[in-house]
């Protein structure tokens, strides 16, 4: 059986799950996600908390199918850079291939919000609805559309550009 891995960057606290191929929460964490210590401290706090996570489990590397990163701001889905994440002062950061590297699993990025909504269209209240605006409340604002019950990225970010400049 494979299990997947996902890993929420916020502002403040750096979370992540092991789930089952049923998506069945195996284990969860969290730890302070210390983004004044710089990119490269806060990207080997995900290792050392996912790391954790798997060694508390009998599923070992080989078990982790992928891994699943959210990150807020602008980011370049699935491989990366992430462009812009102001709630933790990244510019052009990459840690795609760094997490490959320090756990041998594929990862694959995307913006926070986009995901939020579509966990929501899919297991949330969002099921009765085939379209509808997404907004998350934090340590910023962010935001995504789902349109016809797919994630419309153009109008997240023209979303997400109204709210900031409101």
């Amino acid at each position: 059986m494979k299990h997947y891995c996902g890993i929420d960057l916020g502002g403040t606290t750096l979370s992540a799950s092991i789930f089952s191929e049923s998506f069945t929460n195996i284990c969860s964490g969290s730890i302070p996600t210390c983004a004044v210590e710089g990119e490269t401290a806060v990207i080997n706090r995900m290792v050392e908390l996912i790391s954790g996570l798997v060694a508390s489990t009998e599923i070992g590397w080989d078990g982790v199918a992928s891994i699943g990163l959210a990150i807020p701001g602008l980011v370049e889905c699935v491989r990366g850079p992430v462009v812009s994440a102001p709630n933790v002062g990244w510019q052009n950061t990459n840690p795609v291939s760094y997490l490959e590297r320090a756990t041998g699993c594929p990862v694959y990025l995307y913006n926070d919000a986009a995901c939020a909504a579509m966990a929501e269209s899919r297991y949330g209240h969002g099921k009765q609805f085939r379209s509808f605006i997404f907004l998350t409340l934090g340590t910023a604002i962010g935001g995504a559309v789902v349109w016809n019950g797919e994630l419309f990225s153009e109008h997240g970010l023209l979303l997400a550009a109204v709210c900031f400049r409101s």
